[in-house]
């Protein structure tokens, strides 16, 4: 059987995350701005059933992140 060597490479960093949060209220927005500041997103999707309520959570972690 041969023998594997470890790896000598650098590891990669791995690439940014995306993310899909169900409900775009106080919890969602929250759970939203989080991962916007320390989750390394390359995107967030808000879903709500309420587009209007989805809008303005999506702005508001646009705007404060």
């Amino acid at each position: 059987m041969p023998q594997t060597r470890p790896s000598t490479q650098a590891r990669q960093p791995s690439p940014p995350y995306r993310y899909l949060i169900i409900g775009a209220g106080r919890q969602g927005t929250a759970a939203a701005y989080d991962l916007a500041r320390f989750g390394d997103a390359a995107r967030i999707v808000l879903a709500d059933r309420d587009m209007a309520i989805a809008a303005r959570s999506a702005d508001r972690v646009n705007r404060l992140s």
